[in-house]
């Protein structure tokens, strides 16, 4: 085995990187880059409330990765690791592995959704030998509008492992709400987006961030059918089985031929 390095993408938070660090402090995904369980990590910032730069994060951890591997007398074994919109934009991560012959030893996703003005595949590659994706279960009435993805593999090869868990899409990403109304039940307070089918339509104006202002233009309070105590439990479910998929998959020797890989992967 070579060196554990886990390269991850958090969801969308606060504009400020000083109160997104706060926000994000306690992610599942930013416990995992401070586990003990990696050797080396890299980790970015979720992308815009309207997707925009989702690309550029990935290409950004790409270029860091193969730096950190030119520079390794040893062999470097790839771990991805994303929530939300983070989720979609490791996805498209592991394409660009795919591209220049480099597998991916797991992938950890956290409620991935395709929530991004631009266009790539968000079906899991073949280069990713294993994928475990936590999502939130549809009854918890969670952001309904939000489209999953990451649930396909691009071939049979990959073994996905999915598991739902009854909490709110914050829950799944280790950030539990707690602010609930007068039944007891979690409100999510957010700006509510447009759904995939309503965004599908060209785009007209001249502006992109017009556009983003139009995507969130409807402020609501959503009840779930979570309440704060389920909420929380969720969130420590989620921890507790990703966590133990981490531990096992890093025993685990390398699938995928270590040869050939840019042909392997065609």
């Amino acid at each position: 085995m070579g060196i554990n390095v886990l390269a991850a993408v958090d969801g969308t938070g606060p504009f400020s990187d000083r109160d997104y660090e706060t926000a994000f402090q306690s992610s599942h995904v930013n416990k995992l880059c401070n586990s003990n369980s990696f050797q080396k990590s890299f980790r970015r910032r979720g992308p815009s409330a309207d997707g925009v730069k989702t690309d550029n994060k990935a290409r950004e951890l790409l270029t860091e990765l193969l730096d950190f591997k030119n520079c390794q007398a040893e062999d470097v074994d790839i771990f991805l690791t994303g929530y939300s919109r983070g989720g979609a934009a490791v996805i498209h991560l592991a394409h660009l592995l795919k591209e220049k012959g480099i597998p991916v030893r797991a992938m950890y996703l956290f409620d991935a959704v395709d929530r991004t003005l631009e266009r790539f595949n968000t079906t899991i590659p073949r280069n990713v030998e294993v994928c475990y994706h936590a999502l939130r279960d549809p009854r918890a009435n969670s952001r309904k509008w939000f489209d999953n993805c990451g649930t396909t593999p691009s071939v049979s090869t990959t073994r996905m492992h999915m598991k739902t868990f009854f909490g709110t899409h914050g829950a799944i990403g280790g950030l539990p709400q707690t602010k609930t109304d007068e039944k007891g039940f979690v409100v999510e307070d957010l700006l509510k987006e447009r759904s995939k089918s309503q965004r599908s339509a060209p785009v007209t104006r001249g502006s992109s961030a017009l556009f983003a202002y139009d995507l969130l233009q409807e402020h609501t309070r959503t009840q779930t059918a979570v309440t704060a105590a389920q909420n929380r439990m969720a969130s420590e479910d989620v921890w507790n089985w990703m966590r133990s998929n981490v531990l096992w998959q890093r025993q685990q020797p390398m699938v995928l031929p270590a040869r050939d890989l840019t042909r392997a992967f065609v």
